[in-house]
């Protein structure tokens, strides 16, 4: 946001007048710096209760771009399948745990989901 953004919305608040042009605008260039902040904090308080990274994200549209990057990337995991599967139980196999082993597989798949999703 600049200060023609400001003047703009304090027009057409009804609050900015050329006699209070000196005044007004440095106010309310503090105040749309503290409405700014106020806004980031509560976009990276959600993030970050998602666990989300916040990056650098000095503003909001910032902390956004980091969040849509994040969402894709969250959306590209891919789990083993079940040839990887066998492939990495290959030697225990033929063995009484094998039942065993892909049950530890498969448990550690879905809690790698759960954390990934």
């Amino acid at each position: 946001m600049d200060k023609e953004d400001i003047i703009r919305m304090a027009r057409e608040a009804g609050v900015y007048t050329a006699h209070t042009e000196l005044t007004l605008i440095a106010g309310l260039e503090r105040f749309a710096a503290i409405v700014a902040a106020h806004e980031r904090e509560k976009v990276a308080k959600w993030m970050v209760e998602r666990s989300f990274a916040t990056g650098h994200g000095d503003t909001v549209e910032d902390l956004l771009s980091e969040l849509s990057w994040q969402a894709k990337e969250r959306e590209r995991w891919v789990g083993l399948t079940d040839d990887e599967i066998k492939e990495i139980i290959g030697p225990w196999g033929d063995t009484p745990i094998k039942g065993y082993t892909r049950k530890l597989f498969d448990q550690i798949e879905n809690k790698l989901r759960d954390k990934n999703v």
